[in-house]
This record gives C-alpha cells, sequence and structure tokens, in this order.
C-alpha cells in the first residue's frame, strides 16, 4: 500500500502514483510507455477533475480508461487472486485484512471497484464515486510498476 494514498480520492491517489514511479521507482529515469502514460495522464487531469463532482460515471470512465492506471492499478480480479495465493502458499497471511485498494475496474453501474477486508469471512468488493476518501483506502501498485 502506498503510505500517502490514504484519504485521497481516485484522482489524488493516481497523482501519488505518478509522484511514486517518479521519485522512487524510476529517479533514473521514466521508461517511455510510462512517460507517455503520465504524459497522458497530466493532459486529462483538468477535464477529470471538475467531472469527479459533476458526473462522476465520466470521471471514473476516463480514470480507469487512463493507461497510466491501467500499468499501475490490478483489476479487481487480481486482487482477489493474489489474496488466495498469499492465504494460500503461506501460513494463512490475509493481504489487505484492514485495509482496501481501489483497483482498475469498473462495476455494472460505472464505480470504481475496490478490494479489501480479507478475513475470515471473505473479501468485501464494493464499487464508488472516485470522489470517494478514506483512511482505509489506498492504492496497491500492481506488479506491471
Amino acid at each position: 500500500m502506498l503510505p500517502t494514498s490514504t484519504n485521497k480520492n481516485y484522482l489524488k491517489q493516481t497523482d501519488e502514483i505518478v509522484a511514486h514511479l517518479q521519485t522512487h521507482v524510476y529517479r533514473a529515469g521514466l521508461p517511455p510507455v510510462f512517460k507517455v502514460a503520465i504524459d497522458e495522464f497530466l493532459s486529462q487531469r483538468p477535464i477529470i477533475e471538475p467531472l469527479i463532482q459533476s458526473n462522476s460515471k465520466k470521471a471514473a470512465e476516463m480514470l480507469a480508461n487512463l493507461t497510466i492506471t491501467q500499468l499501475t492499478r490490478q483489476s479487481a480480479p487480481e486482487v482477489l487472486s493474489d489474496f488466495l495465493t498469499t492465504f494460500l502458499n503461506t501460513n494463512d497471511e490475509r493481504l489487505l485484512e484492514n485495509m482496501y485498494t481501489w483497483t482498475a475496474t469498473r462495476d455494472s453501474d460505472g464505480r470504481l471497484v475496490d478490494v479489501g477486508s480479507f478475513g475470515a469471512g471473505g473479501a468485501s468488493v464494493d464499487g464508488y464515486g472516485p470522489v470517494v476518501t478514506n483512511d482505509i483506502l489506498g492504492v496497491l501498485l500492481s506488479r506491471t510498476a
């Protein structure tokens, strides 16, 4: 979980992803695919930001379709697969037992899907508009980044 990604909406979490990639993952220089993805995000950000309040479904669609989202956020099934793989191949370790990660997946209503709270009773999967913030909702970077 990116420690600076909680208590931020989806757009601001994406800002945190970009900053993390630039300052921690690729300090020596971004690979071309990430540079193009970040440039795309920065060009779309001023369009998306007002939509978060006025048309959250459109904002969610635009955010989910960004290349930076596709490169750095897992899909909901990938998160669930990681939960199960880790649980089955460790001493019953549970990922995100008290946290949630927003994914690149949208639900049937167009909201962004979050996955987490993998406890003894299972996991939680839900959808929210991109304006939502919560201290237990952050970003887990995918292995692509």
